[in-house]
């Protein structure tokens, strides 16, 4: 589950917020360079309208025996006989004015432009038109007036359609936009599975077909990780050339100091020289799995390496008569060396056999993110307060106890190298409950399986 935090770093939510907001402007912009076309569209017909009326006027109107002006009825628009309906013609003659009936007694306003919006009865919004027409030897001005209303709702009507099918098309256009995203970025959750795949021991290297634009990312990536496998081979070969070159010097040490005169400096050395062979263990082991590829280089089955451990210790104590058992059913997998998984496992155990009076028992159960191992014994337990100190490197509680107070400090870094831990507690069986938690995966046999 991503975090909410992360969501806004995320590179298919940039995509899709860039492709939004530039669609909403798109849009936006569209729609209203659409309107205004429109609008512009219909005041153009509009005013074609209103000069084709204006010239049918003209031509019904001619001056008559007497010199008055007759006006027969112009044609194609019959609300002009309809009082106030919306649409007017007026005439100005040098002895008054010759109206609509649909003016009935009303006046158009003056206007200084050909065309222009005006107001008229009963303050209706009217684009008019006006013309001087020389007409015998006298100047006559026409005009002729429309109302706007019908360019307003045309005008209105269109925008919430365009509106309405620009909204569908965005809402088109982002799921088009969502599912490209997603099928494009697809491949980059495949590379995901496969480095969760290397960082969990399952896979070495990234395989499979990539789309060309990550092959090169692809390629440095596999490059990366056989440079850092090589770099941790080197790291284990010389610890291993290390260890092999300490022991011909210890060993002349400690022949020396046996033949040396000074007792007291024979005894140091004899002293001193086992603790410096357990540091070079113990830090060599630390470098084996502490290189730049990370503790998880493998998936070990944990239930051979217990079955081994449980017989040689078994073997190894049975003389103080400790009875070693598993108490459990659960199939687990380490991602880790079977050497490192082997070395924790046997400090735990060891200890465990070291401080019981009868019984030691290993319970294998799932845990977050791997599996716990909990190994309880019936020995005299430890204190809370003591817990921290035991896994202190070289800490002995008790020296009458053989050992060298080195087993808990290495189950202890061992299992941090591997993002894991190590628990004290009290346990079930009166002693002390050493819980090893370990990455990896765990589950309970099913009754065919365990037949």
């Amino acid at each position: 589950m991503t975090a909410p935090g992360r969501r806004a770093h995320s590179l298919a939510g940039r995509l899709v917020l860039l492709a939004t907001l530039w669609s909403l402007v798109l849009f936006a912009a569209g729609g209203i360079t659409l309107s205004w076309i429109f609008a512009e569209s219909v005041k153009r017909n509009f005013d074609e309208r209103l000069e084709v009326l204006l010239r049918g006027l003209i031509a019904v109107t001619e001056i008559g025996p007497g010199g008055e002006l007759i006006v027969g009825d112009p044609p194609g628009e019959p609300r002009f006989r309809t009082p106030l309906s919306g649409w007017y013609w007026q005439i100005e003659t040098p002895s008054g004015l010759i109206r609509s009936r649909s003016l009935w007694d009303r006046d158009l306003p003056q206007a200084a432009a050909a065309t222009a919006m005006v107001r008229g009865p009963g303050d209706q919004r009217l684009r008019m038109l006006s013309r001087a027409i020389v007409m015998g030897e006298r100047v006559y001005r026409f005009r002729i007036a429309g109302e706007t209303d019908a360019i307003a709702r045309a005008t209105a009507q269109f925008s919430l359609s365009v509106s309405v099918s620009l909204a569908v098309l965005g809402l088109g256009l982002i799921l088009a936009v969502l599912f490209q995203v997603a099928v494009g970025l697809r491949p980059l959750g495949r590379l995901r599975q496969q480095l969760q795949r290397i960082r969990t021991g399952e896979a070495e290297r990234l395989a499979g077909p990539f789309p060309h634009e990550l092959e090169p990312v692809v390629e440095e990536l596999n490059g990366l990780l056989a440079h850092n496998q090589d770099i941790v081979e080197r790291a284990r070969a010389h610890g291993g050339n290390l260890a092999h070159a300490l022991k011909t010097p210890l060993s002349i040490l400690a022949n020396e100091a046996e033949r040396g005169d000074d007792a007291r400096l024979a005894e140091a050395t004899r002293r001193q020289l086992p603790r410096i062979e357990r540091l070079i263990n113990h830090h060599l082991a630390r470098a084996r799995i502490a290189g730049p590829t990370g503790a998880r280089t493998g998936r070990q089955p944990v239930g051979p390496v217990l079955a081994e451990l449980l017989r040689t210790l078994g073997k190894l104590y049975a003389g103080r008569g400790v009875d070693l058992a598993r108490a459990d059913g659960h199939e687990a997998v380490f991602q880790g060396e079977r050497e490192d998984l082997t070395e924790m496992l046997g400090n735990l155990l060891d200890n465990a056999c070291k401080w019981a009076e009868r019984e030691v028992r290993v319970t294998v159960e799932p845990a977050p993110a791997g599996f716990a191992v909990h190994v309880d014994d019936d020995g005299p337990g430890l204190p809370a307060a003591e817990r921290a100190r035991v896994v202190e490197r070289g800490r002995r509680l008790d020296e009458n106890v053989p050992g060298s107070g080195l087993g808990l400090a290495i189950v202890a870094d061992h299992a941090k190298l591997y993002r894991g831990r190590l628990d004290l507690a009290d346990g079930p069986m009166g002693g002390l409950r050493a819980s090893l938690h370990l990455p990896g995966g765990c589950e309970t046999p099913t009754a065919e399986a365990a037949e």
